[in-house]
């Protein structure tokens, strides 16, 4: 009896502590673009309908008055932290036409100073972390809206 008690008092305790453990990937944060007064250059690159990057596929705005407009938009969106294997996922369709990746940057070298996000034509948008050089966040929810917003300011049609 005093074996089956502690059996009890176990699993009652485990399941007690497993309902209380936080789930990272739905903790949201507020993505602050590092250095968003630095940047000069925004580099946006898609692919063609065979998946293949090139000159006639990407593009380089240098406005001041678009970057900071792009910077406003985009800052201080809610993102969460998915899994690897979801950021993976993700990554792999931006060889499928109508996704892009988007470059901050202090010069059109973009040797220094680079902020990378990939946008997708589902709404979600992927964020590189603000301390490493690899995407980490996500969207927590999708805005097509945005992308389709930017494609026409920025003319992309491609």
């Amino acid at each position: 009896m005093k074996t089956l008690r502690i059996l009890f008092l176990l699993l009652f305790s485990t399941i007690l502590v497993s309902g209380c453990t936080t789930n990272k990937k739905n903790e949201t944060i507020q993505i602050d673009i590092p250095n968003a007064e630095q940047y000069t250059v925004l580099y946006i690159q898609g692919v063609d309908t065979n998946g293949v990057s090139s000159e006639t596929t990407s593009k380089y705005i240098t406005g001041e008055k678009e970057i900071k407009s792009f910077i406003k938009k985009i800052n201080k969106m809610e993102v969460v932290k998915p899994s690897k294997n979801e950021i993976k996922n993700k990554v792999k369709e931006l060889n499928n036409q109508g996704n892009y990746t988007f470059v901050l940057s202090d010069s059109k070298t973009m040797d220094n100073t680079v902020y990378n996000m990939n946008f997708f034509k589902d709404g979600s948008i992927q964020f590189q972390s603000t301390d490493k050089n690899e995407i980490i966040y996500l969207s927590e929810e999708k805005h097509p809206e945005v992308i389709e917003e930017l494609k026409n300011t920025f003319k992309i049609i491609f």
